[in-house]
């Protein structure tokens, strides 16, 4: 410090002057590059957050997308056991058809939602990919079975009708009873119904594996997909 105030007393009054100069421009700098850390700092910090809430959205979506669709499998997947389990009278093949809109259509809107965020092609095509197989497997399988269920279950019909007159009768009106026939036509009936699911469940058993592969690369993707790394903070990057 004493070599420093003797250099200074020694120095011309121009001397000063820049040294004075020079001090306070270094000091500026400094004040200036702290400025611009801090600034980067809440850059930085700002962007991470985005990243952060745009991983939240992703996941939220991704998985009710999954959700979606598996209640809409799991209604194709019922519908014809559900259907061959109700009372003939009761039996309306509307009731599927209608619930298949609604979930069908479920599946379509989170699928939209999710790939509105997806960066990832390969997995966009896998959700897709995904909707189109479970469609070209179960929708064939049931059409082709569920009108001849519908076919039986209006052919059980009157012998329900007669059943239900007999026994509000007390069992006592006899013109209600049913016959021999009668039994043996419901049996025919019911093990025809048996037949037909039976012959559902094997044809759907034996396609059924590529979709299960592939609704389980699905998942793995998707938790991949969602919780990669954040190797940078910049918004344009992972």
């Amino acid at each position: 410090m004493k070599e420093m105030y003797d250099l200074l007393k020694k120095a011309s009054p121009v001397m000063l002057c820049f040294a004075v100069l020079g001090y306070f421009l270094k000091v500026t700098i400094e004040k200036k590059i702290d400025g611009v850390e801090d600034r980067i700092t809440e850059v930085a910090r700002t962007s991470l957050d985005i990243k952060k809430e745009l991983r939240t959205e992703e996941r939220a979506d991704l998985v009710q997308f999954r959700v979606a669709l598996t209640k809409w499998e799991d209604c194709l997947l019922g519908s014809l056991t559900e259907y061959a389990g109700q009372a003939p009278s009761q039996a309306n093949a509307n009731t599927f058809y209608q619930e298949d809109k609604a979930l069908f259509l479920e599946v379509q809107i989170e699928a939209v939602k999710a790939s509105i965020y997806l960066r990832d092609e390969k997995l966009e095509e896998r959700l897709m990919g995904s909707i189109i197989k479970i469609r070209s497997l179960y929708y064939p399988l049931i059409y082709r079975t569920l009108p001849q269920l519908i076919d039986l279950q209006s052919q059980l019909i009157p012998l329900e009708l007669k059943m239900t007159k007999f026994r509000e009768s007390g069992m006592t009106n006899m013109s209600f009873a049913p016959t021999l026939e009668d039994l043996e036509k419901s049996k025919g009936i019911q093990a025809a119904m048996t037949a037909q699911m039976k012959e559902f469940s094997e044809a759907l058993a034996a396609q059924y594996r590529p979709i299960a592969e592939q609704l389980v690369g699905m998942k793995k993707d998707i938790n991949q997909y969602i919780y990669r790394p954040i190797t940078s903070t910049a918004l344009n990057r992972s």
